[in-house]
């Protein structure tokens, strides 16, 4: 038998149960297709192999929980990529992940749930579209790397509903750009 370590889960797949793919830790890459609605806690505990994580699933809800985040244990230097068309970020989605420093939310992402990239402390920029209207609770509570922050347009960043002060990502990053434009007065 071949030693699988880049997972492609079938799109016939709507809920990644907890614990599915505990201590995979030869895994290396994980595309999550647009049927997965949910994914259990825990289900990738402990992948410490784990690069690259391609998250497509368009109506995902949810993802773990805070005392079991679904890539809790992980290596903390997987890149995510967030595929066109999903439209939430769920609660504790990416919690400790994210290890190429850059982050592009794709235009098609309206909301980003709590905690969504707590603790990902390798994030060192964020792009955020004009479709995001809300960021919930500390959803980048521990990003100590962050430091710059990416918009286009000002009136929408003004409008987002930030659910508290470490919603913000400019609770850490100190340089915010318009249009790659650094803001200084």
């Amino acid at each position: 038998s071949s030693l699988v370590t880049n997972l492609v889960i079938p799109n016939t797949v709507e809920e990644i149960k907890a614990y599915a793919f505990y201590n995979a830790n030869s895994l290396t890459s994980v595309t999550i297709p647009n049927s997965v609605t949910g994914i259990g806690n825990s289900a990738f505990y402990n992948c410490s192999g784990l690069t690259t994580v391609n998250f497509n699933a368009t109506n995902c809800t949810t993802m773990g929980s805070s005392s079991y985040p679904v890539f809790q244990n992980c290596n903390a230097n997987a890149t995510i990529n967030i595929g066109e068309g999903v439209t939430t970020i769920p609660d504790y989605a990416f919690r400790g992940l994210l290890g190429n420093g850059i982050l592009i939310i794709p235009s098609s992402v309206t909301g980003i749930g709590s905690y969504a990239f707590y603790g990902c402390s390798s994030l060192t920029s964020i792009t955020i579209p004009d479709s995001v209207t809300s960021i919930g609770d500390c959803a980048f509570c521990e990003c100590t790397s962050l430091t710059s922050v990416y918009i286009t347009d000002i009136a929408k960043w003004c409008s987002i509903d930030f659910g508290d002060s470490l919603s913000n990502p400019l609770n850490y990053a100190d340089k915010l750009y318009v249009n790659n434009q650094l803001i200084t007065d």
